[in-house]
């Protein structure tokens, strides 16, 4: 008899709690994703924190959490359920009564991108296991990762190369009216430039020091165009990459630069078109439209692009064309460019060398793709 009393207070201790978790197992149970950063460069990590808040006198002592991610993204000792390019990250927690976990997750940015988390899912079964419930949420969180910078001594050299007559050009063009400075008489300034009233207040000859008539600018144009449907796109990537270092490195200089491609940005669904820009905003921009370029979506031909290209003419702007193609036709359509009257140079990006003969209409500098770590940020 005794043991029937039993099971009839269990039977009604068990209906009472499916109630319970039925009606309340979601309530004041809050769930939150937070990441380290927003942007990260290629093979980078960021920190991504599970949080989950239960404030209330139900346990939830099952509770997993899944979402939807780029494969791109790698979880350290992570379980994937196969989606073809995405899959679901799922975790499981025991939580008591008001108490609040927290986890962090070492997640590694494998691939250029902008990726999303979502399609969140919130499981909880009841004490006994008997059901569970679930709850979807639409919140979601972005990362955008920036292709690697290559700062190796390679590329430092190739750059130096690039931008040296223009350097060279900016330093001999001078405006008498913007007035830089006043310094100490070398041999070699002009007696034009000596500043009489300086020279005779200090007893010593003084010249005036001018800023340049033209200001140095860099047009950077990216080709991401698939020649032959199925090429390999680890040449459109690497040349990603340079153009993302190529801005790097004329931020860091000061160097105003602008950058259009014929790649289409997969948020704003248009080819990237960056005017003039200087400083971190400025190369924020750039890393932004370069993460987002989908090479799935071409919708512009690089050539079209150039037919299409306009740039007012400036005798101390350098266009340098980034591409993995070469042909006799695609030279005479860069020649084209000449028409602004700026120089342009073009970065050959290639897996293995090249071995026919170059033009010489256009000072080309032949990028050989290597895996090695010295270009790792």
């Amino acid at each position: 008899m005794e043991i029937i009393w039993v099971l009839v207070l269990v039977c009604i201790l068990i209906i009472y709690e499916v109630k319970l978790y039925t009606k309340y197992c979601f309530r004041n149970l809050d769930f939150k994703l937070e990441l380290s950063k927003s942007e990260v460069f290629e093979n980078e990590s960021v920190i991504l924190k599970e949080i989950i808040s239960n404030k209330k006198f139900l346990p939830a002592l099952w509770l997993e959490i899944q979402f939807l991610v780029s494969r791109n993204l790698k979880f350290d000792n992570m379980k994937v359920a196969s989606l073809d390019n995405e899959f679901y990250k799922k975790d499981s927690f025991s939580i008591l009564p008001y108490q609040k976990v927290v986890r962090s997750l070492n997640v590694k940015a494998l691939k250029r991108g902008y990726y999303s988390l979502n399609n969140f899912t919130l499981t909880i079964s009841d004490i006994f296991i008997l059901y569970k419930y679930l709850l979807h949420t639409d919140d979601e969180k972005f990362l955008y990762v920036y292709p690697k910078l290559l700062l190796g001594i390679n590329f430092d050299l190739k750059f130096h190369s690039i931008i040296g007559e223009l350097e060279t050009k900016k330093h001999l063009l001078y405006d008498p009216f913007m007035l830089k400075g006043i310094r100490d008489y070398t041999p070699y300034d002009s007696m034009k430039t000596v500043n009489w009233s300086a020279s005779v207040r200090t007893g010593t000859l003084k010249v005036n020091e001018f800023n340049s008539s033209s200001s140095m600018e860099i047009i950077i144009l990216l080709d991401t165009t698939k020649y032959i449907s199925w090429e390999s796109e680890t040449e459109i990537e690497e040349s990603i990459r340079i153009a993302a270092s190529m801005a790097a490195k004329c931020a860091y200089k000061n160097i105003p630069v602008s950058l259009y491609s014929n790649g289409i940005n997969d948020l704003s669904q248009k080819p990237i078109s960056i005017s003039y820009k200087n400083g971190k905003a400025g190369l924020d921009l750039i890393y932004k439209n370069l993460a987002c370029i989908n090479l799935e979506n071409q919708k512009l031909s690089f050539s079209n692009m150039l037919k299409d290209f306009k740039v007012e003419e400036n005798t101390n702007s350098l266009c340098i064309v980034i591409s993995h193609h070469y042909s006799e036709a695609f030279i005479n359509e860069l020649m084209t460019l000449k028409k602004f009257n700026v120089d342009v140079d073009l970065i050959l990006v290639k897996e293995s060398p090249v071995t026919n003969p170059l033009s010489s209409k256009i000072k080309t500098y032949v990028w050989e793709v290597t895996n090695s770590d010295e270009y790792n940020r």
